[in-house]
């Protein structure tokens, strides 16, 4: 069900960006890498209730103290509930944060800038 058909029938919907991390092992071009990730992105969005809007995903090799990471982020809309959809966001984050809290700045401060 697209956006425009969620709203027409009474759903409540969050839209903004679905980001996802990868580990990132090198060797691999930036279009290769985007090929690589794709289904397992797609695959994580379909598990957390994202539609995915239409467009490519933005995707980014970010190094960091904790390693090296592939972040993928793209325009989405959640079929789930305002609320379900920010208490999950804010248990991602918690444990996005504790297993990489370098790579979880540099996605904070990226959504930032994005959003303004």
């Amino acid at each position: 069900m697209s956006a425009a058909q969620q709203a027409r029938s009474g759903e409540v919907t969050a839209r903004g960006r679905f980001v996802a991390t990868f580990p990132y092992y090198g060797g691999l071009t930036r279009e290769r890498l985007a090929r690589h990730v794709r289904w397992p992105f797609l695959e994580l969005a379909e598990a957390e209730g994202v539609e995915l809007l239409p467009g490519d995903p933005t995707v980014r090799i970010d190094r960091t103290g904790a390693g090296d990471f592939v972040v993928v982020s793209q325009a989405a809309v959640s079929r789930r509930p305002v609320a379900e959809v920010r208490r999950r966001a804010a248990e991602m984050a918690y444990e996005h944060e504790q297993a990489h809290p370098l790579l979880a700045k540099w996605i904070s401060k990226h959504l930032q800038e994005v959003a303004s």
